[in-house]
């Protein structure tokens, strides 16, 4: 006999300076670039009923991928105690280097112990679609004097086999 899982992922969203969208099991983000830096939440769901009042004691929340040129700080890993019938909202940031010119898998996995020892959880993963434009010159840091520019860091961000 299986029992019926209580620990949802119930909405995972993604934040850029530019969009914000809530991405399901399979579902592609796109127009990621090198250097950018995603902001992500996953809320996560006890579905007990509140007559069942069953909680999970800590739940813990991964979010991985298998490509090296993304970086992913989890700045909440767990979360100590998930009432019956309650959300909690975790979050961390996705980081593309530079140097990325392939699309990512991310994997989401939410998993924990109700009271009764009982595991549950979920899995879901999405792709980031990295795009590399042909000629990428972004303006990373300007610093303006009334009188003065002292100082300008430029970065030329084009495809590797592109000549200039």
């Amino acid at each position: 006999m299986r029992a019926e899982n209580n620990l949802k992922i119930k909405r995972f969203r993604l934040k850029t300076d530019m969009t914000s969208k809530t991405i399901g099991d399979g579902d592609t983000f796109k127009n990621v670039r090198p250097g950018d830096e995603i902001e992500y939440e996953v809320e996560i769901s006890n579905s007990y009923s509140r007559s069942e009042d069953i909680d999970f004691e800590t739940v813990y929340i991964k979010v991985e991928t298998e490509n090296s040129d993304v970086d992913i700080d989890e700045e909440d890993d767990e979360i100590d105690s998930l009432g019956a019938y309650e959300t909690e909202i975790a979050s961390g940031s996705i980081i593309i280097e530079e140097e990325a010119d392939n699309d990512a898998i991310i994997t989401v996995l939410v998993y924990g112990k109700d009271e009764n020892g009982a595991l549950h959880g979920e899995k879901m993963e999405f792709k980031l679609d990295i795009t590399r434009l042909t000629h990428d010159l972004q303006i990373r840091k300007i610093i303006v004097n009334p009188t003065t520019t002292d100082n300008l860091s430029l970065i030329h961000i084009s495809e590797p086999t592109r000549p200039y």
